[in-house]
């Protein structure tokens, strides 16, 4: 949303110095969706920036709480032929936690996923535009099965040789081995 705003746009035109635009989304999100839009809005209003500091006050932190930046950002519609949909809140294992130690952990490692899937999102989206732009294409994305994502992976850690104990890479196989060991189990944390 805030890319829309004039001064972005004129930023893109390189009119003028780089405009802020990613309090916008996060306001948005924030004042529309309830409880998980609070948590998307960490992800948005941190997408360049970083996660902010969702405590406290921004004396002496490094990263402007989330609080003050949904404050600072103007409070915009959605442009013209932009539609979205309205999320159907947290996934089942996060909703109605009660609020201990584990359920916190929960919603701190699902904001920190989600706000890694924008980022990977947003820096593929910005290689695209630009590859475009220049007359580029890049082989990127996936188009095949998980068995054939899983069958890729183990042929290519199978090319490696056993290592030897004791070294990082013993750990690491040992480490692939449990990890696999308990994919069988039910999810969660």
């Amino acid at each position: 949303m805030g890319k829309a705003k004039p001064e972005f746009q004129a930023y893109l035109r390189k009119e003028c110095p780089s405009a802020p635009h990613s309090g916008e989304g996060a306001r948005y999100a924030a004042e529309k969706f309830g409880g998980i839009g609070k948590l998307i809005a960490y992800a948005i209003a941190g997408h360049h920036a970083g996660l902010t500091n969702g405590i406290g006050t921004s004396s002496g932190h490094p990263r402007t709480p989330l609080a003050q930046r949904l404050a600072d950002a103007d409070q915009l519609a959605l442009p013209d032929g932009i539609s979205l949909v309205q999320p159907n809140g947290l996934p089942p294992h996060l909703a109605g936690l009660p609020a201990d130690d584990l359920a916190n952990f929960r919603l701190h490692f699902f904001t920190r996923m989600l706000f890694s899937a924008l980022v990977d999102a947003d820096y593929l989206e910005t290689e695209a535009f630009y590859d475009r732009a220049a007359g580029r294409q890049r082989p990127r994305g996936w188009n095949g099965s998980l068995a054939s994502l899983r069958d890729a992976v183990d042929a290519r850690l199978s090319a490696f040789e056993v290592p030897t104990k004791g070294t990082i890479n013993w750990e690491r196989a040992r480490i692939l081995t449990h990890a696999r060991g308990k994919a069988g189990c039910a999810p969660g944390l």
